[in-house]
């Protein structure tokens, strides 16, 4: 299993500290802890098990996971209760701060529900190859860490990556798993998970934060991580949501009416991707 790390913070309503901003540009991601209220965290529980027999994208087809996952693809387009992690105070602000810009957009999300790994028992061997756990990134630093504007210590990332989680995580409990400080490597792309593991096995740390529910790990998509397995008894509930700048293509779809929103913030948040300069 992963090492358990305990890195305390919490979110304030103006987005992260230096110190935050700081860990993150050193490592590649950053944890922060109580973020999600209870209620929101049951809230958004039952919403996403309300979607099993409606929406449904079914079992995910990535062999890592041994179809122990169901994920929802933007759930927001279902049930609103999703736009309320988007209202959480302070949490648009730290996604500007690690993006560097004031008008980011969302790029997709998946609600996701991850059952404990059906061979953990009979075959840990199987478990426990690390090389199988699906090992990826999306982009390679060249592509989207930048430096800050002002604070030579501090990086952007052109896209950032929320993970959500509304039960508590630990390695036991199947923390998404990252490479610390991967962001940094400047191997190429490959199309197989296992070939990136190859690439970067014993360069980097496996860090697998423990933190109660209703916390989120943000980490850029240069950084290398993995769907882990879960080995204990707990059914894992999370939402992982993909934010960029105004630039990017998006992957998902606008919401229907999403231009009659009365929240100013999600109403940018979710528009169109733009390229003229007016608009950046």
């Amino acid at each position: 299993m992963g090492t358990a790390v305990d890195t305390r913070s919490t979110l304030n309503r103006d987005g992260l500290t230096w110190e935050q901003h700081r860990h993150f540009s050193e490592h590649g991601w950053v944890l922060l802890e109580g973020v999600v209220e209870p209620e929101l965290c049951q809230a958004i529980r039952e919403a996403t098990e309300r979607l099993v027999g409606r929406f449904t994208c079914g079992r995910t087809r990535d062999p890592a996971d041994r179809a122990n996952t169901t994920a929802y693809r933007d759930a927001h387009m279902h049930d609103p209760v999703f736009y309320e992690l988007y209202r959480i105070p302070g949490l648009l602000p730290a996604a500007r701060q690690l993006i560097g810009h004031d008008r980011i957009r969302h790029m997709q999300s998946f609600s996701v529900i991850t059952y404990p790994d059906r061979d953990r028992h009979a075959h840990p061997e199987v478990v426990n190859d690390r090389r199988m756990w699906g090992w990826h990134r999306s982009f390679r630093p060249k592509d989207i860490i930048k430096p800050h504007d002002t604070d030579p210590r501090l990086v952007h990332t052109s896209m950032l990556t929320m993970g959500m989680y509304f039960t508590p995580v630990s390695p036991e409990h199947g923390v998404t798993a990252i490479l610390d400080r991967s962001h940094t490597y400047t191997g190429p792309l490959v199309e197989k998970d296992e070939d990136t593991w190859d690439a970067v096995e014993g360069r980097y740390e496996i860090v697998q934060p423990t933190a109660e529910a209703g916390s989120i790990v943000m980490f850029s998509e240069s950084t290398v991580h993995a769907p882990a397995p879960i080995y204990s008894e707990q059914v894992r509930f999370a939402h992982f949501a993909w934010m960029a700048v105004p630039w990017f293509h998006r992957f998902g779809r606008e919401p229907y009416l999403q231009d009659y929103f009365a929240d100013e913030d999600l109403c940018d948040l979710f528009a169109p991707c733009v390229m003229d300069d007016n608009h950046l």
